[in-house]
């Protein structure tokens, strides 16, 4: 009877926890691992750290002539920006990208003391305003290199979030007359695309309209017909003068495709501007305005560049357009000077 109590007893008390070789391996095995793991990240870390620290401490100075030079920190964004250009070994289109990017630097950074990652910030979103992502890329590559050459950090303008500015109403800004001249003499090599830029510009059509335009008659009066799908009043017939005559004949040899020509046409605009509010659609705005400064009748400038009239049920719902003796005001109001 004791000995069955005893057992019983035994039974019903806890039973202690003996500890396990195996799991003691284990515990010892895991927490080795993360303590190798550590060391090895950490061990990489201060790889990179010192690797750093020398190439900023040990940065090969180039090598200038005249002795009585001053520190980079002293110089100023336009000096710096000379010197960088100038040991600059890259093509020509990049070293044109890299210039206009570093004028853009210059006219906001007054002195190097103001180029802080918080400057650099403000300096993007103001860019991202007037420029597309993929712009701003390019030249980050020409102010990181920049920073670089003056000694200072390049991440300065990385890893910052930037939103794309919307594109909204009037976000397109006009091409002024000179800077027409200037795209004629860019394009001055190529005569496709220079009868393509001469047709926007005196049209305000789109790249679509330009690439499937056609010269008609109608009313006894040389005409182009402008096949644009973006709204039924696109498509419309306006008259040519002379000269939109002799770009329609140099046109009609040699056509564009529709993104061949606005590939074409931003490729030359970049040298005079990488403001995405400048394209070939600022034509069409430059077009515009050039017809409200010149008194033109709203409803003859709106039949022009192919928009909807709602001045009344007439004419906007039953009227099947102006002659083409009514737009000739507006030949006479949209002019460019000739190269």
């Amino acid at each position: 009877m004791g000995n069955r109590c005893h057992a019983l007893t035994f039974c019903l008390l806890p039973r202690a926890k003996i500890p396990c070789a195996r799991s003691h391996r284990r515990k010892a095995k895991y927490v080795s691992g993360v303590i190798t793991r550590s060391c090895t990240k950490l061990s990489r870390l201060a790889r990179c750290l010192t690797i750093t620290l020398a190439r900023r401490v040990i940065r090969p100075t180039p090598h200038i002539k005249n002795m009585n030079h001053m520190p980079p920190k002293t110089k100023s964004p336009h000096e710096l920006s000379k010197e960088f250009l100038d040991h600059l070994d890259v093509s020509p289109g990049t070293l044109r990208e890299y210039r206009l990017a570093l004028d853009y630097f210059c006219r906001h950074f007054s002195s190097m003391d103001e180029v802080t990652r918080y400057g650099a910030k403000q300096f993007l979103m103001i860019m991202s305003e007037r420029y597309a992502l993929k712009s701003l890329g390019k030249m980050q590559a020409a102010w990181t290199g920049l920073l670089d050459h003056a000694g200072l950090d390049p991440a300065l303008f990385r890893h910052h979030r930037i939103k794309p500015a919307k594109k909204g109403f009037g976000s397109f800004l006009p091409w002024t007359d000179d800077e027409y001249l200037q795209l004629m003499s860019l394009a001055a090599k190529d005569s496709a695309l220079l009868a393509g830029i001469m047709l926007g510009a005196y049209t305000g059509s789109s790249t679509q309209g330009i690439s499937r335009c056609q010269m008609v008659l109608k009313d006894n009066m040389a005409c182009l017909h402008l096949p644009e799908t973006k709204t039924t009043n696109r498509q419309r017939i306006i008259p040519m003068a002379p000269i939109v005559m002799c770009a329609y004949s140099n046109w009609d040899k040699e056509r564009l495709g529709e993104r061949v020509l606005s590939k074409r046409f931003t490729r030359i605009k970049q040298n005079i501007s990488m403001d995405r509010r400048k394209a070939f659609h600022s034509f069409r705005v430059s077009v515009a305005t050039k017809l409200e400064n010149a008194g033109i009748d709203e409803r003859i400038a709106a039949r022009w560049l192919g928009h909807s009239i709602h001045a009344s049920l007439s004419y906007g719902l039953y009227s099947q357009g102006l002659r083409p003796a009514n737009l000739v005001p507006c030949l006479e109001a949209i002019q460019w000077p000739i190269p």
